[in-house]
């Protein structure tokens, strides 16, 4: 296996791994705290999926950025899931069922936005690139869905376990991170 292999397969254990510890954390409640609330999760997916590839595309179309730099923000605006955002949204002062809510809604709803994105990038920039709905359920499933599932259902049948777990897989994950 060499360096760019082990780097991806570092990458994806610290993904599955943040994920993992959130189910850890989590409730039913937790999960459908957005779904609950239409309005803002309109929003939210609005901000998300349509206004900021909007803005990512001008940037990209009218700065001259370099190709690589254009590449990963063009990436990161479609991707699918942001895997830090229930983190993130508690340091603004947000509640952690939304991030985690729209944490597995942006799972879930990639299936079909991520390869219109593509698609739509694909004839604004004449670039070939392709994904398809398979590939990203395969991705969704075993990176956020999975690692969700069996972190929730952890919590629930072994509590005190769950709990004593997070902190170290957690900095687990971390190192694997950086």
């Amino acid at each position: 296996m060499d360096a760019k292999a082990l780097i991806l397969l570092a990458l994806q254990c610290a993904i599955a791994a943040t994920v993992f510890t959130y189910g850890l954390q989590a409730t039913r409640d937790d999960l459908v705290y957005i779904a609950q609330r239409p309005g803002l999760l309109l929003r939210s997916l609005i901000a998300m999926l349509v206004l900021l590839p909007i803005l990512v595309v001008a940037c990209v179309y009218y700065l001259d950025l370099p190709q690589p730099t254009a590449v990963v923000l063009t990436a990161l605006a479609i991707s699918p899931v942001p895997p830090l955002l229930p983190k993130k949204h508690k340091k603004a002062g947000g509640v952690a069922p939304y991030g985690l809510g729209l944490l597995v809604v942006l799972a879930l709803v990639s299936v079909v936005t991520m390869p219109l994105s593509v698609a739509l990038f694909n004839w604004l920039f004449a670039q070939p690139l392709a994904v398809g709905p398979a590939s990203i359920l395969k991705i969704v499933l075993t990176m956020i869905i999975a690692p969700l599932a069996v972190g929730l259902l952890a919590a629930s049948l072994m509590p005190r376990a769950a709990q004593r777990l997070i902190a170290p897989v957690r900095l687990i994950a971390t190192v694997l991170l950086a």
